[in-house]
């Protein structure tokens, strides 16, 4: 890379050749960041005609540097933003630095995107395990409806076998008792109309049978009805016992998923 210099002794104009050069090619950077002239330096200004090397005479972009700027910039932090950008925009010029530049500030925007999102997805994340742990709070884990689900299973178990009848097989006794109700009203009415002297006792010893038989129906239709209870809870507590499987499922998911997004943000 050539370098061109001027070299003189303190105060033999240095800084006001360049100053000239500069406000001739770059008039308005040169103003920005000079410092507040004295009148004697504006004394030295002077018009001047700038040709390149080329012989071309144009005002190409240069970059101006004043050594009172730079010293102003490197004195205040709040102006590193401002270096920052002066020096990128010089070391741009270069073709190989820029090759390598773009891509690099395309995978920088990448990261930055990604770690923003990241970081929205955690705390979604997060979030979301807190919802499911007061929800867990409020209507029980799985464990407490899974015991409940036992022991109403156990109760039914019980009750069917003091019984030692299935529920069809009530319904089927039930009709077949009707149908004897029925029959034996029908024989008892016949027999009356002939016989309702002779056979009032029997009849009524008959029906006292049927009652007998009725009530112990009447003790089994009452067993059938607990077990529909318990079976309308144990359908209750599944349902409950879904919902918190399925909470408890999505509360596991996001605490992974929040533990991976943070290592995955802690290591951009």
């Amino acid at each position: 890379m050539k370098v061109n210099a001027v070299i003189g002794g303190k105060s033999t104009g240095k800084s006001i050749f360049l100053r000239n050069i500069a406000r001739q090619l770059a008039k308005e950077q040169a103003d920005e960041r000079e410092s507040p002239v004295s009148p004697e330096k504006e004394q030295m200004d002077v018009d001047v005609e700038v040709y390149w090397k080329d012989r071309i005479s144009d005002k190409r972009k240069i970059i101006y540097i004043p050594q009172s700027w730079l010293n102003r910039v490197v004195d205040k932090s709040s102006k590193d933003a401002q270096l920052n950008d002066m020096i990128e925009e010089l070391l741009l010029q270069q073709d190989k630095i820029v090759k390598a530049h773009t891509p690099l500030k395309a995978r920088i925007s990448e990261i930055t995107t990604e770690t923003r999102k990241n970081i929205i997805d955690y705390v979604a994340a997060c979030e979301k395990v807190q919802d499911c742990e007061k929800k867990l709070r409020e209507t029980g884990g799985s464990e407490a409806y899974r015991a409940t689900i036992r022991r109403l299973e156990s109760s039914r178990q019980s009750f069917s076998a003091e019984m030692q009848i299935t529920g069809e097989k009530l319904k089927s006794i039930v009709g077949q008792m009707n149908e004897q109700i029925s029959q034996t009203w029908l024989s008892a009415i016949s027999s009356l109309k002939e016989k309702l002297d002779q056979e009032k006792k029997e009849v009524c010893d008959e029906l006292s049978l049927i009652q007998e038989e009725y009530q112990k129906l009447k003790e089994l239709i009452s067993r059938s009805d607990e077990i529909k209870k318990i079976e309308l809870q144990l359908e209750g507590e599944r349902i409950k016992l879904k919902e918190a499987v399925e909470v408890e499922k999505s509360k596991k998911e996001n605490e992974t998923k929040a533990e991976l997004l943070k290592r995955k943000i802690l290591d951009s």
